[in-house]
C-alpha cells in the first residue's frame, strides 16, 4: 500500500479496563465508512494481558502497526505518534467507541479549517452506575467551560485529531505527566500560537468508570503528575492557564513538613526556596509563610 494514502492514524494504548475494549476496537478496525486503505489504526501494548493482545492484534489490517512499550498511557500515545504515517493524528482510547462517520468527518474538518492544528471530537457517555452518571456530569461541566471560544484546552484524549507537524513542534504527550499531559500538551499548543477547534459532526462514545477505585486512582495519579510537573524549572510560565489553589499549595507544603522534615535539614534544599522560589511559583510562597509562622 502506498503511504500517501494514508490520511489519518488512529491511536490507541491497549489497556485491560472495562471490559468493552474488543467492542470499541472494532468501531476503529472494522467501522468506520471511511475506506480502509485511507487510515491505519496503530495500537500500543504494554502487554499486561496475553488475551487481550492476541484477539486485539487480530483485528488489525498490514498497513496497521502493533507496537510494544512500557509505562504511562502517555508514554503509549507518544510512541504511537511517533510511528504514524499520516499528516493527521487522532488519539482515542481504549473504552470509546467511534461514530461510523468519525474519521471522516475529521477528515472532512481538517480540510475546511486548515488554520487550525487540530480539534476535539465531540463526546456521549454510557454510563452503567451512578459513579458512571458522576463522571459524566464532570465532564459535561467541564466541556461547557472548554467549549467558549478561543478557549486553550480541548486536548480530550477520548477523540482528539492534531496535523502531525503540529505535534511534531510540541513535546508531545509526556510520560512523565500521565492524567496530566494533555494539560501539558494543550499549553504547550496555545503558547505556541497554534489553535484547537472542536469539530462538531466527529462523536465517540466514552464508556464512563463504574468503580470508585478506579475513579479515584484516576485523581491520584492526577494529581501526583501536577505535583510533579509543578517542580518543573518553566512551570512558573504556566500558572496563568493552571493557576496553583492556593490552599492546595499550603496544604501540600505542610505535608511535606510532616514527612521529610529531620534535624540538619534545610529549607531551602527541601523546598527550594531560595535559588527556585520563582520557579515553584505559589507552592514556594506557601511554603515560605508556613516556614516564617514556624519561626525558621
Amino acid at each position: 500500500m502506498n503511504a500517501n494514502q494514508i490520511k489519518i492514524s488512529v491511536i490507541i494504548p491497549l489497556l485491560k479496563e472495562r471490559g468493552a475494549e474488543l467492542e470499541c476496537l472494532r468501531t476503529w478496525t472494522y467501522g468506520q465508512r471511511l475506506a480502509r486503505d485511507q487510515y491505519q489504526v496503530i495500537l500500543i501494548t504494554r502487554h499486561d494481558n496475553a488475551e487481550l493482545d492476541r484477539e486485539a492484534e487480530a483485528l488489525l489490517q498490514p498497513h496497521d502497526l502493533w507496537l510494544s512499550s512500557s509505562g504511562s498511557v502517555s508514554k503509549l500515545n507518544d510512541v504511537g505518534a511517533r510511528a504514524a504515517s499520516a499528516p493527521l493524528l487522532f488519539f482515542t482510547e481504549v473504552h470509546c467507541l467511534g461514530d461510523p462517520d468519525c474519521l471522516e468527518q475529521l477528515i472532512d474538518w481538517a480540510a475546511r479549517h486548515p488554520h487550525h492544528a487540530g480539534a476535539c471530537t465531540r463526546s456521549r457517555d454510557r454510563n452503567t452506575s451512578e459513579i458512571a452518571k458522576m463522571e459524566g456530569r464532570i465532564l459535561q461541566e467541564q466541556f461547557a467551560e472548554w467549549s467558549r471560544p478561543n478557549h486553550w484546552h480541548r486536548v480530550l484524549v477520548r477523540g482528539f485529531a492534531i496535523r502531525r507537524h503540529a505535534y511534531e513542534a510540541t513535546d508531545g504527550f509526556q510520560a512523565d505527566y500521565p492524567n496530566f499531559a494533555d494539560i501539558v500538551l494543550a499549553v504547550q499548543l496555545h503558547r505556541g500560537g497554534w489553535s484547537i477547534d472542536i469539530s462538531e459532526n466527529a462523536w465517540v462514545t466514552h464508556i464512563n468508570t463504574v468503580t470508585w477505585a478506579h475513579l479515584l486512582e484516576e485523581g491520584r495519579t492526577y494529581g501526583a503528575s501536577e505535583h510533579r510537573f509543578r517542580l518543573r524549572a518553566d512551570a512558573v510560565d504556566y500558572e496563568r492557564y493552571v493557576a496553583a489553589n492556593e490552599e492546595w499549595c499550603a496544604a501540600l507544603a505542610n505535608r511535606m513538613l510532616t514527612r521529610f522534615m529531620r534535624p540538619g535539614l534545610c529549607w531551602q534544599r527541601l523546598l527550594g526556596c531560595s535559588t527556585h522560589r520563582r520557579s515553584w511559583g505559589p507552592i514556594s510562597e506557601a511554603s515560605s509563610r508556613r516556614r516564617d509562622r514556624l519561626g525558621d
